[in-house]
């Protein structure tokens, strides 16, 4: 499988390599904006299958609304929301993946 879909973007061995040569290069700013970004991401990715999760748990518990109507409107409004947010993720795992140029880079 890919690394940059199974290893935390802040733990990927050409990015930290990246850093290194940021430091040694005198930009540590740039390094510590970049590492700041970095640990947003992975925030990111803890908070979308967090919602992921939860809106699997909602799912669940809609079943037990017995008015049939309400029930697949709710239903709908969830697996709505549950769209935008895998949609959400995808898009994060697409810049995730464009951080493995960097390792082509310099």
């Amino acid at each position: 499988m890919n690394e940059t879909l199974t290893v935390p973007i802040g733990e990927q061995e050409h990015l930290k390599e990246f850093f290194r040569a940021l430091n040694e290069n005198g930009q540590k700013q740039e390094a510590a904006d970049f590492s700041s970004l970095v640990a947003q991401l992975n925030q990111m990715e803890k908070q979308y299958a967090a919602v992921l999760s939860e809106l699997k748990t909602v799912q669940g518990q809609l079943d037990r609304i017995q008015d049939k109507g309400i029930r697949a409107a709710l239903k709908k409004g969830v697996a709505a929301i549950q769209n935008k947010v895998e949609q959400a993720k995808e898009q994060l795992g697409h810049f995730r993946t464009s951080f493995r140029a960097l390792r082509y880079c310099g």
